[in-house]
């Protein structure tokens, strides 16, 4: 018959099984927890890294049509090309590493940079500058044959057809491109407003500092 314990004093626990147990449950935690983990972090950084070459892009080719001196990048092996046309200087950039990055991770620069060109050649076509227009989606969709634009109401074509339209129906090609043509035109508000709250702030440093 078992004894009864004295009051105030516990029974002396084996830890060892727990502690033999332990490393194998922390392990398991582990295997568990650390992929979703890595998923999150790398979305995250993929995110940022997406909002990042958003907006050097927007700045880059802004610049570059500025100066009517534009770049295009190359996203398949295709034949290097320069061509001045509507007094706009454009090349083609065929790179074997900014190739197989852009087949590696999606959101690269030169994706960005694609699609901001995108965008100005709509919004070319779209003021009347049809030349210059034609030329640049005939480059993109050669040298970035998976580019997509979107026409009103969300949906995307990909930008060899609006090509093939552009040359069967221009008018029709014209209602297409409207909604890239106007996302250019509300880039550009944004960078003048940017522009004048920059200029507006280095004013009040330059009070500050008299």
């Amino acid at each position: 018959m078992p004894t009864a314990q004295p009051y105030g004093k516990t029974r002396n626990v084996d830890y060892s099984l727990l502690m033999r147990r332990l490393p194998f449950w922390i392990v398991a935690s582990i295997l568990v927890v650390a992929p979703w983990w890595i998923i999150a972090m790398w979305r995250d950084r993929s995110n940022r890294d997406g909002t990042a070459n958003h907006f050097a892009a927007r700045e880059i080719v802004q610049s570059q049509a500025a100066d009517n001196n534009l770049l295009v990048f190359a996203t398949r092996n295709v034949q290097s090309r320069q061509i001045v046309v509507a007094g706009c200087n454009v090349c083609v950039i065929v790179n074997e590493e900014i190739i197989g990055n852009y087949q590696r991770h999606s959101g690269s620069y030169p994706e960005h940079h694609n699609i901001m060109v995108k965008k100005y050649a709509a919004d070319q076509f779209c003021r009347g500058c049809q030349e210059l227009g034609i030329a640049l989606f005939d480059l993109l969709s050669q040298a970035h044959p998976d580019l997509e634009v979107t026409i009103p109401g969300g949906r995307n074509v990909a930008a060899i057809d609006v090509c093939k339209k552009i040359r069967s129906d221009p008018e029709e090609a014209r209602t297409l491109l409207v909604y890239e043509a106007d996302q250019w035109k509300a880039l550009s508000v944004q960078k003048l407003r940017s522009s004048e709250t920059g200029a507006e702030r280095g004013h009040q440093c330059a009070g500050l500092s008299r």
